[in-house]
């Protein structure tokens, strides 16, 4: 009984780590910590919420997402918008360098039920246009992943890891267990 609960107590917490991200993984605009778009691409936006709101993240709004563009580029693009001169070369560079998500060449990112985000070398997106490499309804795209924000302030700390929750309780049981034998054993 004792090997098979030290098994499963290995199985259970192994797979209980929480994704861990690094200050590297986000983009810190000093209101929000942005999720590279490379950690959710081929991922749905439920399959990204489950990844990673265990570390405070969540789904960016469409005019979050407007915002960082237009706080990036310095544009003023509203949602359907496209920007097609006048880029600052340097400034894409450093985009899809941070943000990167299909070798140097774009970084794009999707807002569920809205659209693209982002740049490639050519142009800067904003848009709630979908074609068949994107999908608003959620679904996974080889070329984008979904933009997950949360909060500068947010600390590791807030939510607690689910291994460290998982040997809490396995620990509790086995003192408990620990004692009903105990009291079983000592009746006798």
């Amino acid at each position: 009984m004792k090997k098979f609960m030290i098994i499963f107590l290995f199985i259970f917490s192994s797979n209980c780590f929480a994704t861990l991200i690094t200050s590297d993984d986000v983009y810190d605009d000093g209101t929000y910590e942005w999720l590279h778009f490379e950690f959710t691409v081929n991922m749905t936006s439920a399959d990204s919420l489950e990844t990673f709101s265990g570390e405070g993240f969540r789904l960016a709004t469409a005019d979050e997402a407007k915002d960082l563009i237009n706080d990036w580029f310095g544009t003023n693009l509203s949602l359907g918008s496209y920007e097609w001169s006048g880029i600052d070369p340097t400034l894409v560079d450093s985009f899809i360098v941070e943000f990167n998500t299909y070798g140097s060449y774009l970084a794009y990112g999707l807002v569920a039920d809205v659209g693209v985000f982002g740049t490639d070398t050519m142009n800067i997106i904003f848009t709630g246009f979908m074609d068949s490499y994107y999908s608003s309804e959620g679904a996974a795209s080889q070329y984008a992943g979904y933009i997950m924000v949360r909060d500068s302030s947010y600390s590791s700390s807030d939510v607690p890891e689910p291994s460290t929750l998982a040997i809490l309780v396995f620990s509790l049981i086995g003192l408990a267990s620990r004692r009903q034998y105990n009291k079983a054993y000592n009746s006798y």
